[in-house]
């Protein structure tokens, strides 16, 4: 049985596992007990590993991050805490057949701002800075997904509770939570400024009119 992200393949051509993510497979027999194999497949940049355990019967031969060679002689695992570029090679020890393995490790989140929150709560537009163009955004506002209608300088405006996913290439994630309150912007303003003139407008008609009918 082969398992992906916690769900069992099935219907699966489980000789050409190529989507990524984590796998279990637990093997079954009338003579032995089950045994289960893990393994995660990973993008070529992911800020999801951050160690390498060397498999049993292998043996490392080369590391090399960013570059400089590391001395790896009876190591079993590498720590990837430190993001990089990563440079592995390891061999089998009974067929003496060499594996590279070739990772740019990032763990560093998004670098996007929220101009205009403070302490969770915005006043007026709140302007998302630091966007990549490989960054996915998922926007919900008060518990629904929030459909994106972005102006030029990526602005949310209307008033609302928010929780706003950013999530870059790596697979690395920032979340922020924030609340608009309602606001009055440069229309609003206007349209207040019309409402009200057309209101005085109607008074001082009436009044005139009152004045008129009284000297008749």
């Amino acid at each position: 049985s082969v398992y992906y992200n916690g769900e069992e393949l099935r219907d699966t051509d489980l000789t050409q596992l190529e989507k990524k993510g984590t796998y279990a497979v637990v093997a079954s027999g009338s003579d032995t007990k089950d045994q289960l194999f893990s393994f995660t497949i990973a993008a070529q940049k992911t800020g999801a590993v951050s160690i390498f355990e060397v498999p049993d019967g292998f043996q490392l031969t080369k590391l090399v991050l960013n570059g400089d060679a590391k001395k790896v002689q009876g190591a079993a695992s590498i720590n990837m805490a430190d993001d990089g570029d990563y440079q592995i090679g390891y061999r089998c020890v009974s067929s003496g057949v060499t594996y590279n393995l070739n990772l740019v490790v990032d763990h560093t989140p998004p670098q996007v701002t929220f101009d205009g929150v403070t302490n969770g709560m915005a006043t007026g537009p709140v302007s998302i800075k630091g966007l990549e163009k490989t960054d996915r955004l998922q926007i919900e506002r008060n518990g629904a997904e929030f459909e994106l209608n972005f102006t030029f300088d990526n602005v949310l405006d209307t008033p609302g509770e928010y929780r706003v996913l950013v999530t870059d290439d790596a697979g690395n994630t920032l979340t922020e939570s924030f609340r608009i309150r309602f606001y009055l912007n440069f229309q609003g303003v206007i349209f207040t400024l019309l409402a009200a003139a057309v209101v005085i407008g109607v008074i001082v008609y009436m009044y005139i009119s009152r004045k008129k009918l009284k000297v008749r």
